[in-house]
């Protein structure tokens, strides 16, 4: 009975979303106990309502002739396909069901799928053991969805999960590990940290892993080791591991790791941005290390820390020498947001053209509101790379005070701010910019003609194969007032 209800119903979830049974009406057997035949007849109502009180009664018929209709509804909406799976386990049990819907992690349709994850979890404890069995699945997908499964399932399931963690299988093992830490329960953290010294680097990677996702500090020097060991793979999840602890002892290691040659130093910044203030000050010291890459790192993680104590030291490296490090210095200010603003204000006035024009692209990064008029008086700066930053932010910004500055902009002397100023047109989304557009088209040998073009069709939302003015201008006197207003 239970191979055959899981047969049908792998046969029937590979079908895509319906709202109803996607096995035939038709099928529905005529000699079936008109007591029963009812509810299954309703389960195939356009009311939601309706196929949920069928479903609920069918459940409490118990009756068995109804499994194959049930399963089919694993599509519907969610508050139908609950009822549905409730049913199905008060027809089959829930490890019968929780077989049927592991079935469907392997058979169903890509967008049935998460709905079988969503079910297993609220199965709960009787979904455990055959989600655990479908790790080893040769189909790295099917392994994921189980893992996510098993982490919906959350504490009930640790123990089984816990024990997994020393299963011959890699991928058990992986399994396992995953949904630990997504559980983030600190009962898991003694087997985690014991699976920092498994011999696959696999399975220490993970577990490093799942250690900085639960958060628990007792890791720390067991990560701290194994930060400290030859493996690159153990170093990098260490480094990522001791971050998400946001333990302040880690401050220390970390900065250590900036030096890194191996690639870790990025991960090691990012880590130092995850310990927040506390790691404030070493970051901004490291903003004036002599390798470029290892400054722009450290800019992005104070911009991740968000901490208003990092304003200044950045605001200064505004001034940086390589321009990666200043655009990744302006990408920070600008994800600190509010607390940079009167930094950032005043940078935009600097006498260095280095530090205006980095203090713009902060300024749109930010994106507040209060920011757009000195972004569009950058548009009349001396310096290309200010007006060409004030173009960029502006349409970052989508600001519409930015309108008429950008127009302007369209004749400006670089062919860097012209092309800038359209595309910003173009993401501001105002047809009142379509007319400039079109006279921009007038220079045949402008370099930025194409960019035009493409921001102008954008705007007018127009595929044309016209280049011209003349025939832009055209078609625009004809439509100009069928187009929709912003």
């Amino acid at each position: 009975m239970r191979s055959a209800a899981l047969l049908v119903f792998c046969s029937l979830v590979a079908s895509p979303l319906f709202a109803q049974p996607s096995l035939d009406r038709n099928s529905i057997p005529k000699d079936l106990a008109p007591g029963v035949k009812v509810y299954v007849e309703m389960l195939y109502s356009g009311v939601p309502a309706e196929r949920i009180a069928a479903a609920i009664t069918l459940g409490a018929l118990k009756s068995a002739p109804a499994t194959p209709y049930l399963a089919s509804m694993l599509g519907d909406r969610p508050e139908v396909r609950a009822k549905a799976v409730d049913a199905l386990v008060q027809i089959n049990g829930a490890e019968a069901t929780a077989d049927m819907l592991v079935a469907a992690l392997k058979t169903a349709a890509d967008e049935i799928r998460p709905a079988a994850v969503e079910e297993l979890g609220r199965i709960g404890l009787p979904a455990v053991k055959p989600l655990i069995a479908a790790l080893p699945s040769d189909m790295e997908n099917i392994r994921t969805l189980a893992a996510e499964a098993l982490a919906k399932v959350g504490k009930l399931a640790e123990d089984p999960l816990i024990a997994g963690l020393k299963d011959d299988s890699i991928h058990v093992r992986w399994g396992c590990a995953t949904a630990l830490g997504e559980i983030k329960d600190p009962k898991a953290v003694p087997a985690l940290i014991e699976g920092l010294k498994d011999a696959k680097w696999t399975d220490r990677w993970c577990c490093a892993r799942s250690l900085g996702q639960i958060g628990d500090t007792r890791a720390f020097e067991p990560l701290l080791d194994a930060m400290n060991t030859k493996g690159y793979r153990d170093r990098w999840a260490a480094t990522q591991a001791l971050g998400a602890l946001k333990d302040p002892r880690a401050v220390k290691p970390l900065v250590e790791a900036l030096a890194d040659e191996t690639g870790l130093m990025g991960y090691a910044a990012k880590a130092l941005g995850e310990l927040g203030p506390a790691a404030t000050p070493a970051l901004a010291a490291e903003l004036k290390n002599k390798k470029p890459a290892l400054r722009a790192a450290v800019a992005g993680a104070l911009g991740a820390s968000k901490d208003p104590a990092a304003v200044p030291p950045l605001v200064a490296a505004l001034d940086d020498a390589d321009e990666a490090v200043r655009n990744a210095v302006a990408s920070a200010l600008g994800s600190i947001g509010a607390p940079a603003l009167p930094a950032l204000l005043a940078g935009a006035s600097d006498a260095k053209p280095h530090v205006r024009s980095g203090s713009i692209k902060a300024l749109g990064v930010s994106g507040d509101p209060r920011a757009a008029a000195p972004v569009a008086a950058a548009l009349g700066d001396k310096e290309w790379e200010v007006r060409l930053a004030g173009a960029q932010s502006l349409g970052a910004m989508k600001a519409s005070a930015g309108i008429d500055p950008l127009i302007k902009a369209l004749k400006d002397d670089d062919a860097r701010v012209r092309a800038a100023a359209s595309t910003a047109l173009a993401a501001i989304g105002d047809k009142k910019a379509v007319p400039a557009l079109i006279d921009a088209l007038g220079e045949q040998d402008d370099p930025t003609r194409l960019v035009i073009l493409q921001s102008l069709k954008t705007l007018a939302a127009r595929e044309s194969d016209d280049q011209t003015p003349d025939a832009w201008r055209q078609w625009w006197n004809e439509n100009s007032l069928k187009a929709p207003a912003k």
